[in-house]
């Protein structure tokens, strides 16, 4: 299948791309020209909605490094290849804990909105197959014969000439002597080439079923989305949308939880009296800065929950010598700084 055989190779740092973890959103971008920055926005994205870790994983696991053959889930069923193996093993871990298969079980999985999150990465590597079929000059790990037709791509191409080849697999394979088409051998990094051959192209055909899938895929993405701003809604006290602020001066005996939405949220506790033995609050940021204002009459032990940005919440028994029973605080910020203020 064309489209698997000619999919992108991973370009890590250390074999001169600007990959900063393994290379995935660069190694696409080169292989269907395309910005880096928009497949690196993509995969923040699904992880934000639950399933681009696990999308991430999955890309890591089936492409292969440049300059090797096989990549880590290959290795896995092909021997001669130890370094790929090992991480092909520790990939497929981190993919069953991040999927959340262990957690959620088969049958809930297939709803989840990681299940949707790798059915749109397919999609999209899909539609960039369809955009760019050929990869640039050079590019792949490939074993053409020399009687092969193979067509050209004729689109510019990238500068590969920074890339070089993973330690130990010298690249191209098994070739020695330059091609007919490079006799100077100027350009060895694309020698795995054939001879130029003619472009042979293909009358398009109308093919209704993947717009159908698209669109369903996009109905899909969409439902997920609406649903969750509605559960968010109805489940978040003080509304999913605005700042959030909330100044008590009791609260009922037990567990009591104050909620923010998508904005500041402000907990104000410092007119807070007749607190009774083993009374606990938990305080829970979303999105946006989190402010919590805590008395200093009454003793309270603080446990904290970092989020996504600073914080100077420092777990701890503040106002030991006060009067009163102690007050149980538990923070969990969210994506925002959090600012702890006394009296």
């Amino acid at each position: 299948m064309q489209m698997w055989e000619t999919r992108p190779a991973r370009i890590p740092k250390e074999q001169g791309g600007q990959g900063h973890i393994a290379g995935v959103c660069e190694g696409i971008a080169v292989r269907y020209q395309i910005d880096p920055l928009i497949l690196r926005i993509v995969f923040v994205v699904l992880a934000f909605f639950g399933g681009g870790i696990a999308a991430y994983l999955a890309a890591w696991a089936l492409m292969p490094r440049y300059s090797v053959p096989v990549s880590p889930i290959q290795a896995l069923f092909k021997s001669g290849y130890p370094k790929e193996r090992e991480q092909g093993w520790w990939l497929l871990i981190f993919f069953i804990l991040f999927s959340g298969v262990l957690g959620a079980g088969i049958g809930e999985f297939f709803g989840s909105t990681t299940l949707l999150a790798l059915l749109l990465s397919g999609l999209g590597w899909w539609a960039l197959h369809k955009k760019e079929p050929v990869p640039p000059a050079g590019l792949l790990v490939t074993h053409h014969s020399e009687t092969q037709e193979a067509p050209m791509n004729t689109t510019p191409q990238p500068d590969l000439s920074g890339i070089t080849p993973a330690e130990g697999y010298p690249y191209p394979p098994g070739r020695s002597t330059p091609p007919a088409w490079d006799p100077l051998g100027t350009a060895p990094f694309a020698w795995d080439l054939p001879d130029p051959a003619p472009v042979v192209v293909e009358k398009k055909r109308s093919r209704l079923w993947p717009w159908m899938i698209l669109g369903f895929g996009a109905l899909v993405s969409t439902t997920v989305v609406i649903g969750g701003v509605i559960t968010f809604s109805e489940g978040y006290d003080g509304g999913a949308v605005g700042d959030t602020h909330h100044s008590p001066s009791s609260i009922e005996s037990g567990n009591h939880q104050f909620s923010g939405g998508i904005g500041d949220t402000t907990i104000d506790l410092r007119n807070l009296n007749d607190v009774q033995e083993g009374q606990e609050i938990t305080i829970e940021g979303f999105i946006g800065d989190l402010d919590v204002r805590l008395p200093d009459n009454i003793p309270v032990q603080l446990s904290c929950e970092n989020g996504l940005g600073d914080s100077n919440c420092t777990p701890g028994l503040y106002n030991e010598d006060a009067e009163g029973e102690l007050l149980l605080v538990h923070v969990e910020a969210g994506i925002g700084d959090t600012d702890i203020d006394w009296g």
